[in-house]
């Protein structure tokens, strides 16, 4: 498992977060927030690409949890499912596969996997 450094720029300090597909420095404060995506709607779970190029997150824009896609940046945002149940918690594989949960109005969640656009 390797260790990546998250740094707190606002604070100056540094704290080790153990993670096995962040292979990157996250810097966050008060200067350096940046806001990705906007709007009266909820945007969940956020997952990096295995290449740091795309964002995957869960998103309520549409009526129900659906996944979306973005660039880095927050840029080319676009939708990717579009079932009537909820999709949420999604993650990349290095293979090239999203992972997700679809949790049905009755309650019932199952894991699917579908092909990384």
């Amino acid at each position: 498992m390797r260790t990546c450094l998250l740094v707190v720029i606002l604070l100056g300090l540094a704290f080790p977060l153990h993670a096995q597909e962040m292979p990157r420095q996250v810097i966050f404060g008060s200067a350096g927030d940046l806001q990705l995506t906007q709007g009266k709607k909820d945007d969940h779970h956020p997952a990096w690409s295995p290449d740091s190029k795309k964002i995957i997150f869960s998103s309520k824009r549409t009526g129900n949890f659906d996944l979306w896609m973005m660039d880095a940046d927050g840029a080319n945002q676009r939708q990717l499912t579009t079932d009537p149940a909820n999709e949420s918690q999604p993650c990349w594989s290095r293979e090239g596969y999203l992972y997700y949960v679809r949790e049905t109005a009755q309650g019932k969640a199952n894991i699917f996997r579908i092909k990384a656009p």
